[in-house]
């Protein structure tokens, strides 16, 4: 009798332990990071390791799987951080033209078309009137997309003659690039500066806190005006137009013909008189030195010879 009872308390000690291995295994299953569930699953193992299926092998294998899919993630991830970090192309374009035109306001008038154009504005304007209010000369300097930049100069030049056209790009790709990293450094420096100013406890602390916070604020200040530089030149290149009036070549205003003829002889007689009168004006004032001096010398010559022939 006590055998069978015996029996009868180990085989229901058996299923027990087979329950409670379920458990811990569904367990391990919905939390492998979980002390409590790894402790559980020991015990279990411990208790009756004959019995418990093969489920730890499987649920290894589970747990290296996820990994590995999170680690192709991540690498895709990067991939497309990378990808969408590229930098691109920042070029400053500059060009310079010059024109000369009869009609230098319908000129402007076919600068302005060019301008509307390709969306341009104009950053300055210098215009130059004659006495009567005409325009003779106008400087022109416009802003228009980087990406239209070679359209532009090539329409600005067929507005009137040309006379002279010149353009320069320069490559600020690295600089960008540099300004920016330095940016984000600067502004992270400055988080950790004013949470530093947010735990001092004493004065010193604080002056010295602010005194480094003001210095990276400057820092940064600078740093964002020549990243806004740098994106105003890069997206809008610069024209500077120069408009003037064309010269006209001096006339021959001297006629043929009889008329002509006359009008050439009349300013040669005037030329003579006038020269004739010149040399008269040079010698006046000699011929009245030569007067003053020689009409008392001439009398006392005069009178010496006449004395000889009133003594004989």
């Amino acid at each position: 009798m006590s055998i069978r009872l015996n029996a009868g308390i180990a085989a229901a000690a058996a299923a027990t332990l087979l329950t409670l291995s379920g458990c811990a295994g569904s367990a391990g299953e919905a939390d492998m990071g979980s002390p409590a569930a790894m402790t559980a699953g020991d015990n279990a193992a411990e208790g009756g390791r004959g019995d418990q299926p093969e489920a730890m092998p499987d649920e290894g294998y589970d747990a290296r799987s996820g990994i590995a899919d999170g680690s192709a993630v991540a690498d895709r991830d990067t991939t497309a951080d990378t990808k969408a970090e590229a930098p691109t192309v920042a070029v400053i374009s500059t060009g310079q033209v010059a024109l000369e035109s009869s009609d230098v306001t319908k000129a402007r008038r076919d600068v302005q078309l060019v301008i509307d154009t390709y969306l341009g504005t104009i950053s300055e304007e210098e215009t130059t009137t004659s006495d009567d209010g005409v325009p003779e000369a106008t400087r022109v300097v416009i802003r228009v997309p980087s990406k239209h930049f070679a359209k532009a100069m090539k329409d600005l030049e067929g507005v009137a003659d040309l006379r002279s056209s010149t353009s320069s790009s320069e490559d600020v790709t690295t600089q960008v690039i540099d300004n920016e990293v330095r940016l984000r450094a600067q502004e992270k420096s400055l988080e950790r500066i004013e949470a530093l100013l947010a735990k001092a406890v004493n004065l010193n602390e604080v002056i010295a806190i602010e005194s480094q916070l003001a210095r990276r604020q400057a820092d940064f200040d600078a740093l964002k005006s020549t990243q806004a530089w740098l994106k105003s030149q890069t997206t809008l290149s610069t024209i500077t137009l120069n408009l003037q009036l064309t010269e006209e070549p001096e006339k021959d205003d001297e006629g043929t013909g009889f008329f002509g003829g006359l009008e050439r002889g009349w300013d040669g007689l005037v030329a003579a008189l006038v020269g004739l009168g010149t040399l008269l004006g040079l010698a006046l004032p000699f011929a009245g030195v030569v007067a003053l001096l020689g009409i008392p010398l001439w009398l006392v010559l005069r009178g010496v010879r006449r004395r000889p022939t009133a003594d004989l």
